[in-house]
């Protein structure tokens, strides 16, 4: 779902963008979000919902802002090169950090 509705957000940015408003977008995104929110709040209180889809949840979020990030490098003030080398550093940055799932247990000690 975050993964769906980000890049929707996205490809209406990248598509629609000659002859529409300035507001549109912004009123897209303000709709976008409280939609995607309230769906969010209410599956988080649901039965069943857990540390997978809040896993999910991230992940989605996370693939969409990777594959904006390579969308956008051409609009950055840096080389192509190192936008997209940055880009590939975050891509194995966030690839090193899934390894680390599922968390060790934390164990409490009493005392």
């Amino acid at each position: 779902m975050a993964f769906g509705g980000c890049s929707l957000y996205w490809i209406g940015d990248t598509l629609l963008r000659d002859g529409i408003s300035g507001w549109a977008p912004v009123g897209r995104w303000f709709v976008l979000t409280r939609v995607l929110v309230t769906l969010c709040v209410r599956w988080s209180r649901s039965r069943g919902w857990g540390a997978a889809q809040r896993l999910a949840l991230a992940g989605g979020a996370l693939l969409t802002y990777i594959w904006v990030g390579f969308l956008r490098v051409r609009e950055m003030d840096v080389p192509r090169a190192t936008g997209v080398l940055g880009n590939v550093a975050f891509v194995a940055g966030a690839h090193s950090s899934c390894w680390q799932w599922p968390p060790a247990p934390v164990t409490v000690k009493s005392t």
